[in-house]
């Protein structure tokens, strides 16, 4: 709402007084009011919890991940505004606790060199081995349908199929809409 970082310590203050404000009544709500104005939160004090809550969700995840059977991936390689190649792994699997699927993001990375399909692959394969997760785990793989993504002998998916050869491979229906209504020229 003020579109101020989670370092500026009154914004937290301020959403916690307006959890208190909206679940408590009377004086339990004023004590409370007073104790969340007295929590010492300087930048670093924000910034080291932003992490630790960062942290934690990220092993949440990693441990739903390892409890899976198999995962489903979702790759695009974009370019942010200072022209440097990022790619972007989502994941999806069963969360066996919740017993339903979840879709998260796995990572983004820099692209260091070049965006051909083995630097991609590369990258994926990095992302998969730091969280754990084998390439036989992985049965199916979405991505745009570009070349270094799906060529045949050096794209990205072809060089996972040599690790998996069960992968099965999806074309983004969003990025097939973009094709179908582009103009022929």
């Amino acid at each position: 709402k003020h579109k101020k970082p989670f370092t500026d310590a009154s914004v937290v203050k301020e959403c916690m007084t307006e959890i208190a404000e909206a679940l408590l009544d009377g004086k339990e709500k004023d004590e409370l009011c007073d104790k969340i104005e007295k929590i010492p939160l300087s930048a670093c004090t924000a910034t080291r919890r932003s992490e630790i809550l960062a942290q934690d969700s990220l092993s949440q995840l990693e441990e739903a991940i390892c409890k899976a059977p198999c995962v489903g991936l979702a790759v695009d390689e974009s370019t942010d505004v200072s022209d440097n190649a990022q790619l972007l792994v989502y994941i999806r699997f069963l969360n066996r606790e919740k017993n339903e699927f979840c879709e998260d993001l796995l990572g983004v990375t820099p692209l260091q060199t070049t965006t051909k399909g083995e630097d991609i692959y590369l990258a994926i394969k990095e992302m998969l081995s730091k969280r754990g997760i084998e390439p036989k785990q992985v049965i199916s793989i979405t991505t745009d349908g570009a070349p270094a993504m799906i060529g045949r002998e050096k794209g990205a998916v072809a060089r996972l199929k040599e690790d998996n050869a069960d992968l099965i491979s999806y074309h983004c229906i969003i990025h097939q809409a973009v094709l179908c209504s582009a103009p022929v020229r």
